[in-house]
């Protein structure tokens, strides 16, 4: 796993910022690779229902 080209994360950042972010792991490879864009984050979140779905629906507008 990369970050803006600053090498690879190691040890338990990764994790970490994957548990915070509520992503499986998975989602968090997307995100690095950069195909899980902000509005599939928020669908990610709204499904878990860590945000109210309209936060979704305000982001689409």
């Amino acid at each position: 796993m990369r970050s803006r080209g600053s090498g690879a994360l190691r040890g338990l950042l990764p994790d970490l910022i994957r548990q915070q972010m509520r992503l499986d792991k998975q989602q968090f490879a997307d995100l690095l690779n950069c195909p899980l864009k902000r509005d599939g984050f928020l669908q990610i979140l709204a499904d878990r229902g860590v945000v109210p779905p309209d936060v979704l629906e305000n982001s689409l507008s």
